[in-house]
């Protein structure tokens, strides 16, 4: 599967996720099959870490469309008194890749960062919290690794993690997702650039005017 692929993928079973989060709360099997897009993504977005010719553009990027997409997000969850209630998931992103980079150049700020996440993470104010970005970080080392079963043991081990992390006794499906991610040829396929930036706060906010209306 090319990168183009996998995006398409991950973004079709976060659609299936959305879906049952907004429309069909009381049907566990579109959250069961939304389970395995969060790693999906984390694999993705450590493989654009790896590849990215330009880090800094890579994640104001990032903050760009987690902050465009936050008050969208904040409707789309209806709970909290206010916008940042919870980050959506690129803020997740952008810290993991934030701490990637603060550790690979031996930078201070990295135990000031980790104070940050886990503070961030302990008040459920970041979207799957250290679950998230242990997948990320994950996903960066095996990538520099073959795929062992040290390596699969730790994935299935930061899964059943995102069970406490999340309060969902579904989220260990997410091992699943690892299946697709096997299947990844290295190869970019069809050229997105930001397309599936911007269908993450668009898809969000077509579901609630369809919902609206």
């Amino acid at each position: 599967m090319s990168t183009f692929s996998l995006k398409f993928l991950a973004f079709l079973i976060m659609l299936v996720d959305h879906i049952g989060f907004l429309f069909f709360p009381d049907r566990v099997e579109f959250r069961i099959v939304g389970r395995l897009a969060m790693p999906l993504f984390a694999f993705l977005v450590a493989q654009g870490y790896l590849k990215t010719k330009n880090l800094s553009f890579y994640l104001f990027r990032l903050l760009f469309f987690a902050l465009l997409t936050q008050p969208i997000y904040y409707v789309f969850l209806n709970e909290g008194d206010f916008p940042f209630q919870q980050l959506n998931i690129l803020f997740t992103f952008l810290f993991s890749l934030l701490l990637l980079d603060l550790f690979e150049s031996q930078s201070q700020w990295f135990i000031f960062l980790v104070f940050a996440v886990t503070v961030l993470s302990g008040f459920r104010l970041l979207e799957y919290g250290l679950y998230g970005i242990f997948n990320v970080v994950y996903f960066y080392y095996l990538s520099k690794n073959r795929i062992n079963f040290v390596f699969i043991f730790i994935f299935i081990l930061i899964q059943i993690w995102g069970l406490f992390e999340t309060l969902s006794i579904i989220q260990p499906v997410s091992i699943l997702s690892l299946f697709f991610i096997a299947l990844y040829n290295n190869r970019r396929g069809l050229d997105d650039r930001k397309l599936f930036y911007w269908l993450y706060p668009l898809h969000l906010f077509s579901f609630l005017l369809f919902k609206g209306g």
